[in-house]
């Protein structure tokens, strides 16, 4: 989760028969931690579109946390205070996710993955602890239910014939639901934070036969991950 900015200056005023008053005022040091990331899925390979290559799709268990301090001045009913609050989050959510991606081999072993994809999470569990004064100040976190368009860029290579191995990192574009003027940020306490989700992704090919095959010859047509004509095919781009 990183904070955006990490430190700022934090300002809240209200209007009353025309005279601007200051309902808090002071600094916020925000942090971010890491949290959990796994996911499960299963992903199929596509011959007939240039730039949509692969579509994966599955379930994943996710964990937001992170940390904000403010020290500055809250006003409460005409009372001023000198204020000094500390408080944290730790969310979990289940989450389901559909990504279409393009694919753009650099060697016999090494490519670019890159895909927009949709995520629906769901809160599961959900800690949040505050200590100070909070009357006056403003407070907001994520919906029960969080629906999402997403990015995700990933460097794969190839183990062996049937094994790849792709580092990437994810992060919103869009929330949909709440809309949320359509930022891509969640908001924790008084503060926003970016999720980057960063994942190690293991992806196997089976070895059930090509459509085309079927019923035909040996069975061994079709294209993998990296044939002659599938070599071919990137080396137009």
């Amino acid at each position: 989760m990183m904070p955006r900015p990490a430190s700022r200056l934090g300002e809240h005023f209200v209007v009353i028969d025309g005279i601007t008053d200051t309902l808090y005022s002071g600094t916020y040091d925000l942090k971010g931690k890491a949290g959990i990331y796994l996911e499960v899925g299963r992903h199929h390979l596509m011959d007939f579109y240039y730039l949509l290559d692969n579509i994966d799709y599955g379930i994943g268990f996710k964990m937001f946390r992170g940390t904000e301090d403010f020290t500055g001045f809250v006003k409460y009913d005409s009372a001023r205070y000198e204020v000094q609050n500390q408080a944290s989050f730790n969310e979990s959510f289940l989450s389901a996710f559909v990504n279409f991606g393009n694919i753009h081999q650099l060697s016999d072993r090494l490519f670019l993955h890159n895909s927009l994809g949709l995520n629906a999470d769901y809160r599961i569990l959900t800690s949040r602890n505050a200590e100070g004064k909070f009357e006056g100040m403003i407070h907001a976190f994520p919906s029960k239910f969080v629906g999402q368009a997403h990015l995700k860029i990933g460097v794969g290579f190839k183990l062996e014939s049937r094994v790849f191995v792709i580092p990437s990192v994810e992060t919103p574009l869009l929330t949909i639901h709440p809309f949320d003027d359509g930022k891509s940020t969640v908001q924790y306490f008084s503060s926003r934070y970016r999720p980057f989700i960063f994942s190690l992704r293991f992806v196997l090919l089976d070895r059930r036969k090509s459509a085309d095959c079927v019923g035909k010859g040996s069975g061994q047509g079709g294209n993998q991950l990296w044939d002659k004509k599938m070599g071919k095919k990137y080396n137009r781009r």
